[in-house]
């Protein structure tokens, strides 16, 4: 697993910085992380000398966690989230809301995002008890200074209802498929009105 994590951050840090290069405007990019690559006490460090060689900005760059990976509180963890924080890299809990239920831990590290999973989000504008929980996610989000993301959104009366609960930004096919290279390079030049307003 861990050779492929590298091999998939050191192409996105490339690809990214190869896109600012033609001009490109993004704020950041995100990438998945495992618990196996976090447990790995090397990683943090391999993390910055991938963004160096790539010619990518550590701070313009976002990891992506699972709940279940922030669950073993480890030395090895607190020094790599230490790491990652001094050099700006920013901290995203992916699928938030299908994993445990111990909060505590969100206090315990330099979150900076929360990702409303997107079961949440099919589901919110039918199930009144969806969409209560989609608003306490986002309040807790909030009350932790959180940027609150919706995930899997395809409709705009889901992007009208999670802006009025005031989730802060949104992900989806509603903005666009997963796209290959050249394809984003296209989207990135001229992106849907949709999508170039879409953050709360």
């Amino acid at each position: 697993i861990i050779p492929i994590g590298d091999w998939v951050l050191n192409e996105a840090c490339r690809q990214a910085a190869a896109w600012a290069a033609q001009g490109l405007r993004f704020r950041r990019i995100a990438v998945n992380v495992s618990a196996v690559q976090l447990r790995d006490p090397d990683f943090a460090e391999r993390v910055l000398r991938i963004c160096a060689a790539a010619g990518w900005d550590p701070q313009r760059l976002e990891l992506e966690l699972t709940e279940s990976a922030l669950m073993r509180d480890t030395e090895t963890l607190h020094q790599a989230f230490t790491l990652f924080e001094a050099n700006g890299i920013r901290l995203a809990v992916d699928d938030f809301g299908t994993g445990f239920s111990n909060l505590h831990y969100l206090t315990r590290f330099p979150v900076q995002h929360l990702k409303i999973d997107r079961s949440f989000v099919e589901t919110m504008l039918s199930d009144p008890t969806t969409r209560e929980l989609t608003q306490v996610i986002i309040g807790l989000g909030h009350a932790l200074d959180m940027s609150v993301v919706a995930e899997g959104v395809e409709t705009r009366e889901q992007v009208q209802a999670l802006r009025q609960q005031g989730c802060d930004e949104f992900q989806g096919y509603l903005f666009s498929k997963p796209l290959a290279a050249d394809a984003m390079a296209h989207w990135l030049r001229s992106p849907p009105v949709l999508a170039a307003t879409a953050e709360g």
